[in-house]
């Protein structure tokens, strides 16, 4: 071994930067910024080898095998000429490994992608690019068995693949297809104006492979829906972007970023800061404020417990405010504006379940009922409110208090609220009465004005 792997762990568990590490027969290695971890087990620092600057990854106990895949990965994307950073240095054992690749300045497509999540992709140049990628990795009889888009950079106009841990060799045509749909579900299904002339395109490349459409679009909405799932069951755990809440008689989980925010929420008594905040919405069964905290909004939806009856009901169900953080989660993943969820919590006295928090960030939005106008017909707030009846019908599932009040119109967008009734998932017949109730909810707002009422139901329909 070429480095102390007991330095190395001491390093990773302190968490104290800038340090070195000795290589042996080599300059040293500068870590000097974390940049993601899987405690335990697996770390990625920027930092300075040799002169320049690089990305480190290491690796502990059972992920060195990913350690080992991302080396073969590697060298498969060289042997077939697609870009990706170049590996300056690694040593692997059983135990621990290093990884040492160049730095490539740029942004992680992932985040470029959020600068205009809803946008046409037709019309980005990184997306042709990244598909013109693809096609050349099929070409060379190879996918990414975990497609996302935080695997590659944009350095200038050019995509460059960092992440070769899930690049495998495939034999058939159809791995390839459904390599091509899962590259397609990382996007929303508002981006991709035609999916057909896109798969024109990708057909025009392997004209010994047939594409049916139908078959592939039920492909694609699988492959959407097994991917979806899977992001879900990451907000209820430990992980890159979400941290689990556990002390202080609360339970919950957050943004890893926000833990900070939401921690000073539990410790100045969150219930202090519902009460002195700006009220939004009070009742008996849920209390709504918007509260600051280190100098930033946030709504606060307390669900109250109204009586000793429904207390005792509510030992047995998921808290409406996981339901809430679910659906929100949901929602995001889908391509519908909801208001970023920044966490839950359940205060418990005992093994008795109290109240439920749920925490957003603070849209500063009027309802749509107040904000729309007959002359609105191709306002972009209606055409999310068309995508959002699409994607209801598309993925089956409910709001279940559909009114125009949860519904806030803030920059021309709109923005779905009050998500604790939501259900998802569901059969087609109880889906096709639940999704008729949404529909006759919203249209209600407006039953003394048949014009906008009119309106209304044409975008839904």
């Amino acid at each position: 071994m070429k480095f102390d792997p007991d330095r190395l762990d001491q390093i990773t568990t302190q968490n104290v930067l800038p340090v070195e590490l000795a290589i042996a027969g080599s300059q040293p290695l500068l870590l000097k910024q974390l940049v993601r971890e899987v405690p335990t087990k697996r770390y990625v620092y920027f930092g300075r080898y040799s002169g320049q600057d690089v990305i480190v990854k290491c690796f502990f106990g059972a992920k060195t095998r990913e350690a080992r895949s991302e080396l073969r990965g590697w060298r498969l994307l060289k042997a077939a000429n697609i870009r990706t950073a170049s590996l300056i240095w690694h040593d692997i054992t059983k135990d621990v490994a290093v990884l040492i690749y160049e730095f490539i300045p740029g942004e992680s497509l992932a985040d470029v992608y959020r600068h205009d999540p809803f946008a046409l992709l037709s019309n980005k140049t990184w997306f042709l690019v990244l598909f013109d990628q693809l096609i050349q990795l099929h070409k060379a009889k190879l996918v990414q068995d975990d497609f996302h888009l935080g695997n590659f950079i944009l350095c200038g106009t050019d995509v460059i693949a960092i992440d070769a841990a899930t690049i495998k060799p495939v034999n058939t045509p159809q791995a390839l297809i459904e390599n091509f749909a899962l590259f397609i579900a990382q996007f929303y299904a508002r981006n991709i104006e035609s999916p057909e002339s896109l798969i024109a395109r990708y057909q025009d490349q392997f004209t010994t492979t047939s594409i049916d459409v139908s078959a592939f679009s039920l492909m694609l909405k699988q492959v959407r829906e097994k991917r979806l799932y899977k992001k879900l069951s990451k907000s209820l755990r430990d992980c890159t972007q979400y941290k689990r809440i556990n002390g202080n008689s609360f339970s919950g989980m957050c943004l890893r970023r926000e833990e900070a925010a939401i921690m000073a929420m539990i410790n100045s008594d969150i219930d202090d800061l519902i009460l002195h905040g700006e009220r939004l919405k009070s009742g008996n069964s849920a209390t709504v404020a918007m509260v600051m905290v280190a100098d930033k909004q946030y709504v606060v939806k307390r669900y109250n417990q109204k009586n000793a009856l429904i207390l005792l009901k509510r030992q047995f169900k998921v808290s409406r405010a996981k339901t809430s953080w679910l659906a929100a989660n949901w929602l995001l993943s889908i391509g519908v504006r909801t208001p970023q969820p920044i966490g839950y919590l359940e205060k418990t006295s005992g093994l008795v379940k109290r109240q439920a928090y749920f925490i957003t960030e603070y849209i500063a939005g009027v309802d749509l009922a107040t904000h729309l106008h007959d002359d609105h017909g191709g306002a972009p707030y209606l055409n999310d409110l068309r995508y959002l009846f699409n994607m209801m019908q598309y993925y089956q599932f409910s709001h279940g208090d559909l009114k125009a009040s949860n519904l806030l119109v803030c920059n021309d967008q709109l923005w779905l609220i009050d998500l604790d009734a939501m259900q998802l998932r569901m059969r087609s017949g109880r889906f096709q009465k639940k999704f008729t109730g949404d529909k006759y909810r919203l249209l209600q707002n407006w039953q003394a004005d048949s014009s906008k009422s009119d309106l209304i139901e044409r975008i839904i329909s």
